[in-house]
Parts: C-alpha cells; sequence; structure tokens
C-alpha cells in the first residue's frame, strides 16, 4: 500500500466515506483498510484508460462492495486530452500527444443485504 496518510475516513451527514485514489483499486489491501477504518461508502475518482483495465473496473468495484460490506461509487474520467507536445510513455512506443481514451463508465455497487 502506497503514501503515509493511511485510508482515512470522513463523517458526513450521509455517513463516514472513503476515497481510495484510481490506481489504489487494484490493490485489495486498500478497499480491506477503508473497512477496517468504518467507512460505509468509497468513492473511486480514476483516470483510467486501456483495453485491460475497462473490462477489470466494475470488477473491482463489485468486489471491493462485497468483501468489504459497503458501497463503493466509481466514477471514471471521459473523453480524450491532447496536449500540445509530443511524451513517451516509458512503454518503447512511439511518441505521442494523448494517453489514450478515459471510457468513463461511473457507477454505484452496492454491497449484498445483511
Amino acid at each position: 500500500m502506497e503514501g503515509n496518510t493511511g485510508h482515512p475516513v470522513f463523517e458526513t451527514a450521509y455517513g463516514k466515506i472513503g476515497v481510495n485514489i484510481c490506481y489504489r483499486r487494484h490493490h485489495p489491501l486498500n478497499w480491506l483498510a477503508f473497512g477496517l477504518n468504518g467507512a460505509k461508502i468509497v468513492f473511486n475518482p480514476s483516470a483510467t484508460v486501456g483495453e485491460l483495465n475497462e473490462p477489470m473496473w466494475p470488477i473491482e468495484a463489485r468486489n471491493a462492495a462485497i468483501a468489504n460490506s459497503y458501497f463503493v461509487g466509481s466514477i471514471n474520467r471521459v473523453g480524450t486530452e491532447v496536449f500540445p507536445n509530443l511524451f513517451t510513455s516509458g512503454d518503447g512506443k512511439p511518441q505521442h500527444a494523448d494517453f489514450g481514451h478515459f471510457y468513463g463508465s461511473s457507477h454505484v455497487s452496492v454491497p449484498p443485504s445483511l
């Protein structure tokens, strides 16, 4: 698990919420830590592209909701941002001006009934 801020959970009028930022969704222990800290809803904002990530997007969120008995709000960026200068991604492919298409697909995953 990355970072040194832990997995804070915030008390709101709607219940205790946590925010699992972008790439952290790939790591089940991040999801677990929010549940152990009392979260009832965990939001997962993301800016994700790619053919491999798109099919995993709803599966990871639903698995987190089931395994941890809380709601997961998944928000992914949509569209393509083009930059004025070319760059490389360190993957050996030619320079390009965008990261790819952000596929969107925001949704809420509901935990099983208790």
